[in-house]
């Protein structure tokens, strides 16, 4: 909300789209007040961008995990929920031709 470009028109425009990931959901750090952490979470991107039809859907590449991340683990709901919805994780060494 604090960009003044719509995020799904942006990806539109794109081939490639790779937004941060540091948290998934609020709650990951314990005594932190995460409204003030400068990262969108995981799950306010996925809101943000459902309606994107499949193919715009593919272009986005989450990266950047916090170790409290579950997406880092390929197996966790969160890992399949993203991935169900047809978000991507970014994978290291992955090249992506321009």
């Amino acid at each position: 909300e604090k960009w003044d470009r719509d995020l799904a028109s942006e990806i539109k425009k794109v081939d490639w789209a790779f937004i941060d990931g540091s948290f998934y959901q609020t709650g990951e750090l314990p005594g932190r007040d995460m409204s003030t952490i400068p990262h969108p979470m995981v799950t306010e991107s996925i809101e943000l961008l459902k309606e994107l039809n499949t193919t715009d859907k593919t272009k986005v590449h989450f990266i950047h995990f916090n170790h409290t991340n579950p997406l880092l683990h390929a197996n966790s709901a969160a890992t399949i929920n993203l991935q169900s919805q047809g978000f991507q994780l970014a994978k290291e060494g992955a090249v992506h031709p321009l």
